[in-house]
């Protein structure tokens, strides 16, 4: 019932390879023209943290299927990764609205 763990499998390298080297140069502050250009530089690095806690939740998600552990463990590891993943869009969602507050109290000829 837990799946194909070759799936998983593939899934998790996929995010690995998509997902972390991204994340992580966000985090760092690195990120293309086009993004830097639209965002600020806190809202870049929030972004780097909401992509490596869902990448958090995709592992809490996969790595117990995979391993062929009890139901019981695997809904605890889902429900986890599911806190972690909402956690982290709630990261992105803040810094969003500290910048819009940010931009809302400066005086509108600046």
């Amino acid at each position: 019932m837990n799946g194909n763990p070759a799936i998983h499998a593939a899934f998790l390298g996929a995010a690995t390879l998509l997902v972390v080297p991204f994340g992580a140069a966000m985090l760092c502050g690195r990120a293309p023209r086009w993004v830097r250009k639209r965002a600020s530089a806190a809202m870049v690095r929030a972004r780097g943290v909401m992509m490596l806690l869902l990448y958090a939740g995709a592992l809490l998600n996969g790595l117990p299927r995979m391993a062929g552990v009890s139901q019981d463990v695997i809904l605890a590891a889902t429900i986890g990764g599911g806190v972690v993943s909402i956690l982290g869009v709630a990261v992105v969602i803040s810094a969003d609205i500290r910048e819009r507050r940010h931009v809302s109290d400066r005086p509108r000829g600046a």
